[in-house]
């Protein structure tokens, strides 16, 4: 167990002393850190209402009279009605945030035409709030049209939002932050055990007291450890921001067993080039493979991530956890089995 344990600090202190294994974790750091800002960033072009914020300024109305009414009861919007010509010569010189052109032809619905500045700031916030007032006029102009329509109108208010920051975290920042650090970590052990096979230190290492198996899993532990080392750290920086992970328990150790299935690989691709750059190229496209494969399952490995932090986890989800520990169990060790013959041979 000593020599074990030797090795794996060995290796701890060479992939702390790595440049672009520190980079990448910091990295992964800064975007979970300043999640929030990059979720308020992206909710802004999604949905600007969840942000709660509303456009101000003057609206040029061109029209007959009804949506100018809705208008008026935004609050945060000033109403001036005038002819079409003024309206457009405004909105060019700026006096008019928006133009809003109503036009009636009865029987016949309604049309509403909207004039809004690209590139403006304010603009997706304005829009926000337009699409809310005309639901709210059609609901209105369909109510007072009511002996007009066949079926009966049902108007259901439940004052719930979408949670649009809440989705973004865990359907798309959480499955990010859990599979970097599990390419990372099968990059990290394959890259290590073709450097040294090229070096010809493993050979050396046999020398030591330390047994075959001491140095493969000395070499081994490290990198697949730093893998659910990371994603604890993202789960804390979750709670910090106000989002709580469930099944952190199984997160963890699902990240633990992606890690060892990609080590495997990394092990055993190292082994049969033999060559670090090489090794790292045929590394990237096994993971491209690999997962072009996992989309054939009944749930990919980011959605049982995204399943597990949201505590939505069904029978599939673990049925599909089990398979993937499954195969990670027999990849590793059919890679291990053949890493100890090689070494035992003496065929490096």
């Amino acid at each position: 167990m000593r020599p074990l344990l030797a090795i794996a600090r060995k290796e701890a202190g060479d992939i702390a002393r790595e440049r672009t294994v520190v980079l990448a974790v910091l990295t992964q750091l800064l975007v979970a850190a300043f999640s929030a800002f990059i979720s308020i960033g992206l909710v802004a072009l999604a949905d600007p209402g969840a942000l709660g914020a509303s456009a101000h300024g003057t609206v040029a109305y061109v029209g007959p009279g009804g949506f100018d009414d809705r208008l008026q009861q935004a609050g945060t919007l000033r109403v001036v009605r005038t002819g079409f010509d003024d309206a457009l010569a405004g909105f060019r010189d700026g006096r008019y945030l928006a133009v809003v052109e109503e036009t009636v032809d009865d029987p016949a619905p309604r049309r509403v035409a909207l004039l809004l500045a690209e590139g403006d700031v304010r603009t997706p916030l304005l829009m926000a709030e337009m699409r809310t007032l005309l639901r709210e006029y059609e609901l209105s102009l369909r109510q007072e049209r009511a002996e007009r329509l066949e079926q009966e109108i049902v108007e259901v208010r439940t004052g719930a939002r979408p949670g649009v920051v809440y989705g973004f975290a865990f359907a798309m920042l959480l499955p990010l932050l859990v599979a970097t650090p599990v390419f990372i970590a099968g990059a990290i052990t394959g890259d290590s055990f073709a450097h040294e096979i090229a070096s010809r230190t493993l050979p050396l290492l046999r020398s030591t007291p330390a047994a075959t198996r001491d140095i493969l899993l000395g070499k081994l532990l490290p990198p697949v450890a730093l893998a659910p080392a990371q994603v604890c750290l993202w789960i804390a920086l979750f709670a910090l921001n106000g989002l709580e992970v469930r099944n952190a328990p199984a997160l963890v150790l699902y990240t633990t067993v992606l890690a060892a299935l990609l080590s495997g690989v990394g092990i055993g691709i190292a082994f049969v080039v033999r060559r670090p750059s090489v090794s790292q190229s045929a590394y990237a496209l096994a993971v491209l493979v690999l997962s072009a494969f996992a989309l054939a399952l009944p749930q990919d490995p980011l959605n049982v991530a995204a399943r597990l932090a949201v505590g939505t986890a069904d029978t599939v989800t673990w049925l599909t956890m089990a398979a993937l520990g499954a195969a990670a169990v027999a990849t590793l060790g059919l890679a291990l089995v053949a890493a100890h013959r090689t070494l035992s041979r003496g065929a490096l």
